[in-house]
Formats: C-alpha cells, structure tokens, sequence
C-alpha cells in the first residue's frame, strides 16, 4: 500500500522571497527527484537553463540577472563566507581566556542593522553579551521546534540544564544595543560563569 503525502509549503519566518513558497517547494521537489538530489548548483544550473532557452521557472524572480549586480552578490555572500570562517582563541597575561577557537567575529544588531563585531568586544559588553545570549536561546529553540519529533532528542530539553539555560537567557534579555567599546579582559572572563 502506498501512502500519499500532501506537502504544504511555506516560508520560514523572516525569508525574503518572491516566489510562492509552494510552487517553489515543488519545484525543488522535481529537481531533486530529476538529479538525484537537491544542492544550489543543481538549482542554480537549472534556472540558469531554463532561462537561457527564454522558459520561466517558479523560483525565476527570486535570481539576480543582471550581470554585475549578481557578481556584486556574490562578492557579498563571499565576504560573509570569510567572517564566518575566521576563529580565535584568546589569551590575556599568557593564561587561556577562550580556550577552543571560536569564531572570531560574531553577527550582531545595531543600529538598525546587522554587523559583525570581534567576540572579545561583544562578551566584554553587557548588552552585546545579552544580545548573544537572547540569539543562543533562539537558535537553541528553534533546534528544538526542529528535531522535537525524535524522543531521543527532547529528552534533552527535560533536563535541569536546559531550564537553567533558559532562566539564565531570560534574565540577561537585552534592553537596548548601541555600539561597544572594547572592553578589558576581566569582563571577559565572565564567559565562563554562565
């Protein structure tokens, strides 16, 4: 016997997309059972032929064509690549102050905006701190609201730990961001008390 699914598509809070989420949704569908599998060079080889041949695809608008603002995107996207790739550790009077490397510059919001500030700043910074702790909770939410189907897995947001984590969050909610000045390295040793 074969079960049928019926899929309804959506956008995910927040996603800027032009396409309908459901014609989109089947659309990659397709392309995933054509190539055998779903990766951004199958779509984008696929809407770039579709469009050399004057066809429009249900994800058509969601593409730059014009040349030079696609590679300026690019370049963006590139950019952003880097920042994310870059880790540090951080010593202060030749004793560890984080340990593993992390990721040297963090995605923070100011001013209206998003920027990328080094993390020696931000955990020296009260509100960036809070910030960054308020953003570990919503990513830690959503990995929940992601995978809470799996007992194995919401088990885990049962435990002591992950209330205590969530009461920690919730207190330090920021108030208000503005720009950080760099901080020394006592405030930074704060990181290891939460």
């Amino acid at each position: 016997m074969t079960t049928l699914f019926e899929k309804h598509y959506s956008l995910k809070p927040g996603a800027r997309l032009k396409s309908d989420p459901q014609a989109a949704g089947d659309y990659l569908e397709q392309l995933e059972q054509r190539a055998g599998r779903l990766t951004p060079k199958v779509v984008a080889r696929a809407v770039e032929t579709a469009n050399a041949k004057g066809q429009a695809t249900p994800i058509h608008r969601d593409f730059t064509w014009d040349k030079s603002a696609a590679v300026a995107k690019c370049h963006e996207m590139e950019a952003g690549y880097l920042i994310r790739a870059i880790e540090v550790r951080v010593e202060s009077g030749g004793k560890d102050v984080i340990k593993e490397p992390v990721r040297a510059f963090v995605s923070v919001g100011q001013n209206n905006s998003k920027s990328y500030v080094d993390v020696v700043t931000v955990l020296s910074d009260a509100a960036l701190r809070a910030q960054m702790l308020a953003r570990a909770h919503d990513e830690l939410m959503s990995f929940r609201a992601r995978y809470d189907q799996f007992e194995e897995i919401a088990q885990i947001f049962r435990t002591r730990a992950m209330q205590r984590l969530q009461s920690v969050v919730q207190r330090k909610k920021p108030q208000s961001v503005k720009r950080a000045t760099p901080g020394g390295a006592a405030k930074l040793r704060q990181v290891s008390n939460w």
